[in-house]
């Protein structure tokens, strides 16, 4: 199934991504590891959310897309903790369990 709109997407989508890798490092650079609660990470992303509108109120197209690259980036750092809670969780259950044996 190749149809237009999917043709269209993949074409696109290689900037996009490697735009959010750019601003995942950046944040990375000035921050560091981010390990939030889940409302902190709510609030986060909210505030960036809330610049894509302010860009959009204001129709500057290019400031939204930027901001949009943020609200990504942001997305893909809260995904990375959550996945360290996950991998932190399994590693203590297998500590617990080899200790039972």
């Amino acid at each position: 199934m190749n149809d237009s709109r999917t043709t269209q997407t993949t074409e696109s989508l290689p900037n996009w991504v490697e735009q959010i890798l750019q601003e995942l490092e950046h944040q990375f650079h000035k921050f560091g590891e981010q390990n939030h609660s889940a409302g902190s990470w709510s609030l986060i992303l909210l505030e960036e959310l809330g610049e894509v509108s302010k860009a959009y109120l204001e129709h500057d197209t290019k400031a939204a897309k930027k901001e949009l690259i943020q609200v990504a980036a942001v997305a893909i750092s809260w995904l990375q903790a959550l996945q360290r809670v996950e991998k932190g969780k399994n590693s203590r259950e297998e500590d617990r369990d080899s200790r039972s044996f």
